[in-house]
């Protein structure tokens, strides 16, 4: 991974930042309880979390939308 460039722009590009910011986003979602979640199952409901922390919420749920009536 090229992190010199991604700190140039001022991006972080590390994995401790990474492994700091999953915690408030992914635990409380996957870790209630009596739920248990395979990799087929939590892969949708991350990427939906990501969506909504990143205020693309709108923007994912249109996409999906568009691709179930091109279906």
């Amino acid at each position: 991974m090229r992190c010199g460039n991604f700190h140039a722009v001022g991006m972080v590009a590390g994995s401790s930042a990474v492994a700091t910011g999953r915690k408030p986003l992914i635990y409380p979602c996957l870790n209630l309880s009596r739920t248990r979640w395979g990799l087929p199952e939590a892969t949708p409901i991350t990427s939906l979390r990501c969506n909504e922390a990143g205020g693309r919420w709108n923007d994912t749920w249109r996409w999906l939308y568009t691709q179930a009536i091109l279906a």
